[in-house]
């Protein structure tokens, strides 16, 4: 009897918890850039905005950026639009001799898009930089960043070493590089120029409730978008938690002493993240992105944050393990209906860094601060969100949509127990033919059911399929295949495979999203 408990109470919960049946009857958004047209079968189309989206002879256009919908009598159309920059091309240069300058032509593409960039230095004592050119105005190695006004996360980057001669044997020149490298890398102040930039995009968000101060957290600048004279709009990634339940939301800038209220443009309701906008005269630097699913245990990582109103603390420490699963409650009901993966780390991170960047020795961000753990026997136990996580979640956000989670629609039994109590199921559990579980399968879940409409039907799942990997992570436990599952939004069309062994041989399927 308690057996069957078990099972039966292993079913209900993942019923609950995503794998169930799935409505599949919802529009299709369709994503475009900046500049690309769709070609419609009718001129009478109307388009909820027109700063977005124009139709001319049959052609929609997409002008801005946003979401935006085509409505006819029969028919509805829904459109993401963003200005995504795919590269910079620079005609770079390494060497420069002692007052000699040179300029560098750059371009941005696609070509439809505003060519506007930015030239930097990291270490304006040796390179002097007026518009395109660059001079070298004292000896030693610098490095020049070319940056998209449009997308900041889009850069070039490349060294300039400033001599006294030119050097003709490029072994000495690159000898020359190294040395300069090394004493870069034994300066006091390395971590300065790494932490700095991020600070100045690092900002306060304040949550009042009837009018009363009630909490803060962090965020972080991500976009700049020129929209007036002296006039910017920004959006700020946070916490879902750092946000709930406010009447007023302002963000606080240690830079700047003005507070400035806040929109709430819409919040995840599983990944405890949110996207906000305000507008300033103040120029804020925003961050750059890095790629999470290059973080590795032992790498170092900083945390920014605003703990116990201790503003721009920052604290060094390093990952503890790149993607730790846990399960979280976001419905209130006391029991878990969410498994996510996180970065786990040990710097330091309190009450008030929750919606703060993690960042790596590049000064990319490569997560989102959100929880700790904390008591007698546990410390320095933070998590952050990966960013790639947040990043798939941001074209819905910033038009102020809630993502759609998918469900599978498959009813499983880990196979673990399976072969730990064959004889159980085969005589109790008429669902399983313990047949099909062959003795080289030691890991996966076992399909009893396939709900026709969901996912997994639509991919072409069966009964008696065993589910060994989804998304190319072998599935060892349920919370990793409920962690799978959620990273996807239904309308992204997302393509994932899943393999399954079926009749003593795997296949691969496909599922979209």
């Amino acid at each position: 009897m308690k057996k069957i408990l078990i099972i039966v109470l292993f079913l209900f919960i993942l019923s609950g918890c995503n794998i169930t049946e799935l409505d599949m009857v919802k529009p299709n958004i369709i994503y475009l850039n900046i500049g690309d047209t769709y070609n419609l079968n009718s001129n009478d189309y109307k388009s909820s905005n027109e700063e977005i989206m124009i139709v001319e002879e049959k052609k929609a256009t997409a002008i801005g950026v946003g979401y935006v919908t085509l409505k006819n009598e029969f028919r509805t159309f829904e459109f993401i639009i963003k200005s995504e920059v795919k590269d910079i091309t620079v005609n770079a240069f390494n060497n420069l001799k002692l007052g000699e300058e040179k300029e560098i032509e750059v371009s941005i593409i696609p070509s439809v898009l505003s060519q506007e960039y930015i030239i930097t230095t990291n270490d304006p004592s040796i390179l002097e930089i007026n518009d395109n050119t660059i001079k070298g105005i004292s000896t030693g190695l610098a490095t020049v960043n070319v940056i998209s006004k449009l997308d900041e996360s889009v850069s070039k980057s490349f060294v300039v070493l400033v001599t006294d001669t030119y050097t003709s044997d490029e072994d000495d020149f690159l000898q020359e590089i190294k040395n300069e490298l090394i004493k870069l890398d034994t300066t006091t102040n390395y971590f300065q120029g790494i932490i700095e930039p991020a600070i100045s995009s690092t900002v306060i968000v304040n949550n009042y409730i009837n009018n009363e101060a009630d909490s803060y957290g962090t965020g972080f600048i991500y976009k700049r978008n020129l929209i007036g004279d002296n006039l910017y709009e920004y959006h700020i990634i946070t916490n879902r938690h750092v946000v709930i339940d406010a009447d007023l939301l302002t963000v606080e800038s240690p830079v700047y002493n003005e507070e400035i209220e806040l929109e709430l443009l819409a919040y995840d309701s599983k990944v405890d993240v949110a996207v906000l906008k305000f507008t300033s005269e103040f120029y804020f630097p925003t961050v750059k992105f890095g790629n999470s699913d290059d973080v590795k245990t032992g790498e170092f990582v900083m945390a920014i944050g605003n703990p116990n109103n201790y503003l721009n603390s920052t604290n060094l420490g390093i990952v503890s393990f790149p993607t730790r699963y846990l399960s979280d409650d976001t419905d209130g009901d006391n029991i878990s209906d969410w498994d996510s993966n996180y970065i786990q780390h040990d710097a330091s991170i309190n009450q008030g860094n929750s919606g703060g960047p993690l960042l790596n020795l590049k000064g990319e961000v490569i997560g989102v601060n959100t929880l700790k753990i904390s008591s007698i026997t546990v410390e320095d136990m933070g998590f952050a969100i990966p960013i790639n996580i947040v990043i798939d979640l941001l074209e819905f956000l910033e038009a102020g949509i809630t993502p759609d989670r998918p469900v599978l629609g498959i009813s499983v039994i880990d196979i673990k127990s399976i072969n730990e109590s064959r004889s159980y199921y085969d005589t109790y559990v008429p669902e399983v033919d313990v047949s099909k579980v062959t003795s080289n399968i030691t890991y996966g879940f076992y399909v009893t059911e396939v709900t026709a409409g969901g996912l997994g039907h639509a991919a072409g799942m069966q009964k008696d399929d065993i589910l060994l990997e989804f998304n190319n992570v072998l599935m060892r436990y349920s919370y990793i295949l409920r962690a799978e599952i959620g990273k996807f939004v239904i309308g992204s069309g997302e393509v994932v495979e899943i393999k399954v062994h079926r009749n003593g041989e795997d296949i691969t399927l496909q599922v979209t999203y």
